[in-house]
């Protein structure tokens, strides 16, 4: 379903939510889970726009098939590398939409 979002947003996002809970859930942590549901929701205006920025989703998407393929490879170092990489990237990219955001504000 992401490779049909890569120029919708909102889709993406809504499909990027569910992978990360879903992942979540099958570790056996709902609370990540639920956590990861309530902010998606809460920062869903500077998500979107910084997956609107051109090759966001493709990166995103790339970064998603790097952490299933270390999940199907049973390779807990190489999930948690690439989930460091993905959560490392949504934190710059919203670091730099909100700081975006306040300057369109200014």
């Amino acid at each position: 379903m992401q490779k049909e979002a890569f120029d919708d947003p909102v889709g993406f996002l809504i499909c990027d939510r569910e992978f990360h809970a879903t992942i979540y859930r099958a570790s056996g942590n709902a609370l990540l889970a639920d956590f990861a549901t309530d902010l998606y929701t809460y920062m869903m205006e500077y998500r979107r726009t910084a997956v609107a920025r051109p090759g966001a989703i493709a990166t995103s998407y790339a970064d998603h098939a790097a952490i299933v393929a270390a999940l199907r490879d049973h390779d807990p170092d190489a999930a948690v590398a690439a989930f460091a990489v993905h959560t490392d990237r949504i934190y710059q990219t919203t670091q730099s939409a909100l700081k975006d955001g306040r300057q369109d504000r200014s």
